[in-house]
């Protein structure tokens, strides 16, 4: 493993541990290609209403797609977080996982299982209304020994999709989403923080930055297959020369 001629890791994050093992190769940073399959302006906000079972007019909806598991925060959000946003605020669960029961639990304890929805495992269909008709994706994960977010895709897919993205600063997240370009990052396990920076967005949700079409673009620019392939064929030809 230490003796390859080149290392490619998928974010800084990757590098610093690769680095751990005192690689004797070149390292490079190359993150995952993105294909623009789920962008679409085919759906409204009543297909997402028949999608979540909810009146979402003058709601403001939150979405979070991928695996329930720890490092995901879905349990440290909806306890920290959900609970002091407006009632407005609505928050769309998809995925399944270890995690699920867990969450489950936790919103019947709370008694809100009018604001938050578990939808499971989702189509892509599905996942198309989600991410073309919700007002915010979030990623709010938390540091989990053992268990590190190696990039992530979710929040990208988001930003193609013209959604505001919150997502938290921490592991690999950060070669993802690039503060302020196509979205925001938040301390990880910062409660005053998120709810602020939450509230302030279903205020004024107009207002924010970057825009959805801002987002899209710069995400397109940095991370499309055209640019990453680039970026591998420079890493080979250098490593064969």
């Amino acid at each position: 493993f230490r003796s390859f001629t080149h290392y490619i890791a998928i974010s800084d994050y990757a590098r610093q541990l690769v680095r751990q093992y005192h690689v004797r190769g070149k390292i490079s940073v190359i993150p995952p290609g993105i294909t623009d399959d789920l962008t679409t302006n085919s759906y409204t906000r009543n297909d997402l209403g028949r999608l979540l079972y909810r009146n979402v007019t003058n709601r403001i909806v939150f979405v979070t797609t991928g695996r329930l598991i720890a490092r995901k925060g879905h349990v440290w959000f909806i306890k920290n977080v959900m609970t002091r946003l407006p009632r407005t605020a609505l928050y769309a669960i998809a995925g399944d996982g270890p995690e699920r029961d867990r969450i489950s639990m936790l919103i019947k304890f709370l008694k809100i299982e009018d604001r938050i929805i578990m939808l499971g495992r989702v189509s892509h269909t599905d996942k198309k209304i989600l991410l073309n008709t919700a007002d915010v994706f979030i990623q709010p994960n938390i540091p989990v020994t053992g268990d590190a977010e190696g990039f992530g895709i979710a929040p990208i897919e988001a930003a193609l999709c013209e959604r505001k993205v919150f997502a938290s600063n921490i592991d690999g997240i950060p070669s993802a989403i690039h503060n302020g370009k196509n979205g925001t990052l938040l301390p990880p396990k910062e409660t005053t923080a998120w709810v602020n920076a939450l509230i302030k967005f279903m205020e004024h949700p107009l207002s924010q930055e970057p825009s959805g079409k801002d987002a899209r673009a710069y995400t397109l620019a940095e991370f499309s297959w055209d640019v990453i392939a680039k970026k591998y064929q420079d890493v080979f030809s250098d490593a064969v020369q």
